[in-house]
């Protein structure tokens, strides 16, 4: 599921917002930073959306280092995307029975699993079928309606998937799988890895709004990002200082359909095989890129009642929510940390 271009960065070191489309904030605005502490961007398309990298580069061989990190992401794409027949999720989802999945695909099943039991099957990584049916993997030739909806929800639910020894992961018959809500922090997970084991000390990953960061910017400064309102999309509501963790937006502004003249999201209850109806927007920060994706998802479908409740059982997450009606919820733990705009 493509579904968080509402994070922006905020520019390093400047204290204003940056939208994504400045590519090089550092040389534009000539800041006068030393040689030894210059900062480098690359872009790379993969996973369906562009993903981005600053990083600071002193004196490490950091084209080599960001063609390594990019690897990284794109070797998780091609384990993992439901576009590929080649894929090994393409492959489970033809079959229902994937033997000897690789680390990586089996990692992101188990915490796929994980995440879906603590969440009541709020993220389920088997609601393909229900994608499918409301024409948001590829187009209906008819306009699908809550008629026929009830064998498509028969085919969603978790404890439909199993993990087996020898890294096998096995599915009944009917069941799709799609880690759309978690592989993408996953990647970008393993690509901050990959800059830290190759000596990068400062860094900033984003990956279509999934965002990993470490270090600091090269003014010395901490990152911030900027939370777009989903009401107004050209404007933030909001800006957070980040540490050494990761953040992710979901919400279902840009990605929806009309269906009997009401707008639904992409991002479907797999309970009620609709779109989720109590929040609009759900930011959430954690320790990982991997926690933050499956969580905003989660967060967003649950709302934030019970979205509270359920950060509350990850050590180091937080979150904010938009509700319909415009009201805000913050999580205790990012008081004094968010400038409202």
């Amino acid at each position: 599921m493509r579904r968080r271009d509402f994070i922006k960065r905020v520019a390093m070191g400047t204290g204003g917002v940056a939208a994504l489309v400045a590519l090089d904030p550092v040389s534009r605005l000539g800041l006068g930073i030393s040689e030894a502490n210059v900062a480098v961007r690359r872009l790379a398309h993969t996973m369906g959306t562009e993903i981005q990298f600053t990083v600071l580069s002193e004196g490490k061989e950091t084209h080599a280092v960001l063609d390594a990190a990019i690897g990284r992401i794109e070797a998780v794409n091609q384990l993992m995307s439901v576009h590929r027949a080649d894929s090994e999720l393409g492959q489970l989802n033809e079959t229902g029975d994937l033997t000897s999945a690789s680390p990586h695909t089996f990692n992101v099943a188990n915490i796929a699993l994980d995440i879906a039991r603590k969440t009541d099957g709020a993220l389920d990584p088997t609601v393909l079928p229900l994608m499918r049916y409301w024409g948001f993997v590829e187009a209906r030739s008819q306009a699908p309606g809550d008629r026929d909806l009830g064998p498509f929800l028969d085919r969603v639910g978790y404890n439909q998937m199993e993990l087996l020894p020898g890294r096998r992961i096995r599915c009944q018959d009917g069941v799709e799988v799609d880690f759309g809500g978690i592989a993408k922090g996953y990647a970008v997970d393993l690509a901050a890895r990959e800059l830290r084991a190759r000596g990068i000390r400062n860094a900033l990953v984003d990956a279509g709004g999934d965002i990993c960061v470490f270090g600091r910017t090269d003014r010395n400064l901490p990152w911030k990002v900027g939370i777009r309102d989903p009401r107004r999309p050209s404007q933030l509501f909001a800006v957070v200082e980040i540490g050494e963790e990761a953040v992710a937006t979901s919400g279902g502004y840009e990605k929806f359909k009309t269906i009997e003249d009401k707008r639904m999201p992409h991002l479907l209850d797999p309970g009620t095989g609709r779109g989720a109806e109590k929040a609009i927007s759900a930011t959430i920060l954690a320790p990982t890129t991997v926690e933050a994706d499956a969580l905003a998802t989660a967060a967003f479908i649950m709302g934030p009642e019970t979205g509270l409740d359920l950060i509350g059982q990850f050590p180091g997450v937080e979150g904010i929510w938009v509700t319909p009606d415009g009201s805000r919820c913050v999580s205790p733990g990012l008081t004094g940390r968010v400038q409202w705009m």
